[in-house]
């Protein structure tokens, strides 16, 4: 069981990774939809996300969320944030969840 997880996580890492290397759609949609509020870096230093007072996506608090509590976050949307259920298939949502993880303030 674990080295499937294992082999989920460095498949999805992989697609993420050439999905947000360059002008992808996946990326384009990222752009569009998320650094609106939350900035091409995740900071949430956006005059949107100011107003809004979204999380930086690089922070403690949002990178010891679970995977499964992120794409629910993703998924069902949270306060002010609208949800992506009809607009994302759950691919797209791990593959943002990923991009997530590899914003996390070093």
């Amino acid at each position: 069981m674990r080295s499937s997880r294992l082999t989920f996580f460095l498949i999805t890492l992989l697609t993420c990774s050439a999905a947000f290397a360059s002008d992808t759609p996946h990326m384009a949609w990222l752009k569009a939809k998320c650094a609106l509020c939350h900035g091409e870096d995740g900071s949430g230093n956006t005059p949107e996300g100011r107003s809004r007072g979204v999380p930086d996506l690089r922070s403690e608090a949002i990178q010891k969320l679970t995977d499964d509590e992120l794409a629910k976050l993703i998924t069902a949307g949270h306060s002010r944030m609208p949800s992506f259920k009809a607009t994302l298939t759950r691919e797209q949502v791990m593959l943002l969840v990923t991009y997530i993880r590899s914003l996390a303030k070093k």
